[in-house]
């Protein structure tokens, strides 16, 4: 295959590439003690948004399908379009639900919360919805166990299929979470 192209020319394109790689270190080039200050920052904020999200011992939550959401640019681009839609369309069940996803994977837990307010209001029988109001009332702080049963029980009833025996799991965790944090205060 390398008979096809100029040799030459090939040689030129790897020392473009490797040459810099195996270049030996100057002062005043590279990373530098600011990009360095810049990466442990970064890395200090991802460790706390990270640990904002879970408490000590917790468990990440229940997988389900809907809380599956990342942002990307791909994200952002929806996020605005279903925001536009909603707003045009504001008894779309479906695309709020979607909107609510993508507030929840960005981490707007209130944004996402007003969505899914929206959907039960529209269709109180929708399960992916009350399966995410759960999801909400356990990641708060501190988690509202009952209405996290509530929500969740009313999800299971809605949809027999689900994976219930992960979300009774976590509604004991939240109650032993709760128990726990009631002798600390004294409850």
């Amino acid at each position: 295959m390398t008979e096809l192209y100029d040799d030459e020319l090939l040689k030129e394109v790897d020392d473009d590439i490797v040459r810099p790689r195996n270049a030996p270190s100057r002062p005043g080039s590279g990373w530098g003690k600011p990009s360095i200050v810049v990466a442990i920052l970064v890395g200090v904020i991802f460790g706390a948004m990270m640990g904002a999200w879970l408490r000590p011992g917790q468990s990440p939550g229940p997988s389900h399908p809907t809380m599956g959401a990342t942002i990307d640019g791909d994200s952002v681009v929806r996020m605005s379009e279903l925001e536009a839609h909603v707003e045009e369309n504001p008894e779309d069940v479906e695309a709020r639900l979607e909107l609510g996803e993508l507030y929840w994977g960005i981490g707007n837990l209130g944004m996402a919360k007003e969505q899914i307010d929206e959907v039960i209001n529209l269709d109180p029988d929708s399960a992916d919805a009350w399966f995410m109001l759960g999801m909400y009332y356990w990641f708060i702080e501190p988690p509202d166990c009952d209405k996290v049963e509530e929500s969740w029980i009313r999800y299971m009833k809605l949809d027999p299929e689900g994976d219930h025996a992960k979300v009774l799991a976590h509604m004991d965790e939240c109650k032993l979470i709760q128990e726990s944090s009631d002798s600390e205060t004294g409850r």
